[in-house]
């Protein structure tokens, strides 16, 4: 079960890293593949999705900040 919520966790990433960033699909297929054999113990798995998730949510951050930054600069120009 909660490999399940750990491989689910880490499509969660590769779908929104791969498809928003365009990150390579080549790392996740391996990285994944790495996860789901009995290579990678509890302590490795949880390093990779950690690493995954902080960088999806620096990438989201760096997006919606510059989303807002283009917001701000429409209105200034308005005025």
């Amino acid at each position: 079960m909660f490999k399940l919520l750990k491989v689910s966790l880490f499509v969660f990433c590769l779908i929104t890293t791969t498809v928003a960033f365009a990150r390579s699909t080549d790392y996740f297929k391996y990285t994944l593949a790495h996860m789901v054999k009995n290579e990678c113990n509890s302590m490795c798995q949880r390093e990779i999705i950690t690493q995954e998730l902080e960088t999806a949510m620096y990438l989201l951050i760096k997006s919606v900040i510059a989303e807002i930054q283009y917001h701000i600069t429409q209105q200034n120009k308005g005025f």
